[in-house]
């Protein structure tokens, strides 16, 4: 859960180096939530914003206040950028359950009706394990059109490499033994992971 986010905006940024391909990443941490018109209106002014500061697009004004209206606004949106979008949704649980299930339902559409076109919208959401299972499970609106990941804690192997790579600036070369020990103190805790091996970079600098 420590990690999701980070995890997004890597993904995000990745997406939006592939040719054809502007990606968008948003927090519904930072949208309104008073009212389902307040908030349908907050996440189009965040993407809004998000599509000028880094695509160098300007959407054009329009009304996002209910479902439909957003549904539209997304379905529009490949065509109005002039490529292909990937949208990510991050921070679902800042959501009320009425208002996500409002605009999952909208995303969905949005993707079905651009799936034919030249320019089309994909979406991917995330959100903390317990409600993962809930919004984006068999019931969900995204149920046969999207694969439910789970972010795990990471084993031996993957926590060694993690570390290896946190560590590089101030250790590059660290211990075998080190790496396991840093593995069997969190269990692949991937929070826990960075924490430690920031604290040993700390250290290891303050030493020279």
């Amino acid at each position: 859960y420590h990690h999701k986010s980070p995890i997004m905006r890597a993904a995000c940024k990745k997406m939006d180096k592939v040719n054809g391909y502007i990606s968008l990443y948003i927090s519904l941490d930072d949208a309104s939530s008073f009212s389902s018109q307040n908030f349908f209106q907050s996440i189009r002014h965040l993407l809004v914003t998000k599509s000028l500061r880094y695509a160098s697009r300007r959407l054009p004004q329009m009304n996002q206040s209910s479902e439909a209206e957003m549904t539209r606004f997304l379905t529009l949106l490949p065509e109005v950028l002039g490529a292909n979008v990937s949208l990510f949704i991050d921070d679902l649980e800042a959501a009320s359950p009425a208002m996500l299930q409002s605009l999952l339902t909208a995303l969905r559409a949005a993707y079905i009706m651009t799936t034919d076109k030249a320019l089309r919208l994909v979406v991917a959401v995330c959100a903390s394990n317990s409600l993962a299972r809930v919004a984006l499970g068999r019931a969900s609106p995204f149920e046969n059109i999207s694969q439910l990941i789970l972010v795990e804690d990471l084993n031996s192997s993957d926590t060694q490499k993690l570390s290896r790579i946190l560590l590089h600036k101030h250790c590059p070369f660290p211990e075998s033994e080190a790496l396991q020990y840093i593995y069997k103190i969190s269990n692949g805790d991937r929070f826990l992971v960075s924490e430690i091996c920031h604290t040993c970079c700390h250290l290891a600098s303050a030493r020279n």
